[in-house]
C-alpha cells in the first residue's frame, strides 16, 4: 500500500503534464504558478485533514498535479525572462538553469530532509 500511495504522486505529475502543462501558454505563466501553489497548499490540507489511506493517495495525486503544473509553467517562464534579459542569447543557459531548478529540487530536498531526521531522530543503523 505505501508503493500505491507514492506512485500516486506520479500519477498526478504525468496527468498534470499532458492535461495542464500548456495552460500557462493562454492563463498568464504568473496565473498558473499561483494556482499551483494554491492547489499544492489544498493537497497539504487533505494530508492534514484526512490521515487515512485514501486521503493519503487522493492528496498525494493533487500534490503532484500541482507539482506537474508548477514544473512545466515554471520552466517556460524561465526561458521567457532569459529572452527578455538577453535578447539574441542562446536558449542553453536558460535550459540549464530549468534542468537544474528541477533535478535538483528533486535530488536535494529528500537529501535535506534526510538529513534532517537522522540529525534530529537519530540513526541506529540497520542492524537490530
Amino acid at each position: 500500500m505505501i508503493t500505491v500511495i507514492f506512485a500516486a504522486y506520479a500519477v498526478g505529475v504525468v496527468a498534470s503534464l499532458f492535461l495542464a502543462g500548456h495552460l500557462s501558454d493562454w492563463a498568464g505563466r504568473r496565473r498558473m504558478v499561483l494556482i499551483s501553489v494554491l492547489v499544492n497548499m489544498a493537497s497539504g490540507a487533505i494530508f492534514l485533514a484526512w490521515p487515512a489511506t485514501p486521503g493519503l493517495i487522493v492528496a498525494r495525486v493533487i500534490s503532484g498535479i500541482s507539482i506537474g503544473m508548477l514544473a512545466a509553467t515554471a520552466t517556460a517562464y524561465i526561458n521567457e525572462l532569459h529572452s527578455a534579459a538577453r535578447p539574441g542569447a542562446g536558449r542553453t543557459r536558460s535550459e540549464l538553469v530549468a534542468t537544474a531548478a528541477n533535478l535538483g529540487g528533486i535530488g536535494i530536498g529528500p537529501l535535506l530532509a534526510g538529513l534532517h531526521a537522522v540529525r534530529h531522530i537519530g540513526y541506529s543503523g540497520f542492524a537490530g
